[in-house]
């Protein structure tokens, strides 16, 4: 059956066994296709870091487990005649000095900006995926809750037509 809306990128999470996983799920006409875990947990913040157990138990993780990382092949969603695009989720994009494949696609990034309520610090994560973009020589697809943008390798910006006009950036 075609959908009015094909193709539906969500993050979100997901469980196997005891382990935990930030993870992007990726629907076609209403099937999951693929569900992509996270290969990158910020420390303290999704992750424990060694020595740091007492700690992040306390503060971080009373409510929730600690978030996993996946250990799988980097995968590439290709939708309909768009190129291939190497998913990358937050931090991945954030954290990394260089890309997390050798592949030369765009990358589609997703990101959780919502907690970051200071419009500013939203448009500084925007910024440095536009930044990454230009650093990486890869175009870079950016959607979070305040920004859909794409930036090209040379850093010019294109808002996707769905977001309201006081989310582009300029």
């Amino acid at each position: 059956e075609d959908h009015t809306i094909p193709h539906i990128l969500i993050g979100s999470f997901a469980k196997e066994a005891d382990y935990h996983f930030n993870s992007m799920y990726w629907f076609h006409n209403g099937s999951l296709i693929h569900r992509i875990d996270k290969q990158h947990a910020v420390p303290f913040i999704e992750r424990i870091p060694l020595g740091a157990r007492i700690l992040c138990n306390s503060i971080f993780f009373k409510k929730s487990q600690p978030i996993g990382i996946a250990h799988t092949a980097r995968p590439r969603i290709a939708i309909d005649t768009a190129p291939e695009l190497t998913p990358m989720i937050c931090s991945e994009l954030f954290c990394n000095y260089t890309p997390c494949d050798s592949a030369h696609r765009p990358i589609l990034a997703i990101c959780n900006d919502w907690w970051f309520r200071l419009p500013h610090f939203q448009k500084l994560m925007a910024l440095t995926a536009r930044l990454r973009a230009i650093q990486w020589c890869r175009p870079v697809l950016y959607l979070s809750f305040r920004y859909a943008q794409f930036f090209d390798q040379h850093g010019n910006t294109y808002p996707i037509a769905t977001t309201p006009a006081y989310r582009f950036l300029k």
